[in-house]
């Protein structure tokens, strides 16, 4: 089942994530491992193609991304130390593409949707299409110090004591 659909427009690459619809009709693009490896096949041919000028990410439906797959990692606790790791390689190298990326944020950006978000050089959001938010704090999650590094990183120390302390949207 493919997650995402890559395709070009010009010079530019857009990467659309449609993940697997859950039982509310939603599709939420969470992260298991499916989806990273999808996400990297599609980096690689991105970064194979000498001629593009930049990648855009957005995705089908009300929601960008809702960050990690916790029923997934629930169901396979001896691999999510693996998974994880996996997860901080795609953020570096979403940060660290050798083209402009740019999150064309269409809806919902939750805790690593937010952070993958972040780590584009650029993001853009219609005020009235969805929320941003970390909301470790709400499921009782700590941020790994990968994680934690890039938040502080990317948000400026006012918003992020409210986002980290509060999961203020």
């Amino acid at each position: 089942m493919s997650l995402m659909t890559l395709s070009r427009q010009d010079a530019v690459w857009v990467l659309e994530f449609h993940g697997s619809e859950t039982q509310k009709g939603r599709f939420e693009n969470r992260f298991n491992p499916d989806f990273v490896a999808q996400f990297n096949k599609a980096l690689d041919e991105i970064e194979k193609d000498k001629s593009c000028a930049a990648l855009v990410t957005t995705s089908s439906g009300k929601i960008y991304s809702n960050g990690l797959d916790l029923a997934w990692m629930g169901e396979n606790p001896k691999d999510v130390d693996d998974f994880m790791a996996s997860v901080h390689r795609l953020l570096h190298r979403v940060m660290f593409l050798p083209i402009p990326s740019i999150a064309a944020i269409n809806g919902h950006a939750f805790a690593g949707g937010f952070m993958l978000a972040l780590c584009h050089d650029y993001r853009v959001m219609r005020e009235d299409r969805g929320y941003l938010c970390l909301n470790e704090i709400d499921l009782g999650m700590n941020l790994t110090h990968g994680m934690n590094a890039l938040v502080r990183a990317k948000i400026d120390p006012y918003h992020l004591r409210a986002v980290l302390l509060t999961g203020k949207r």
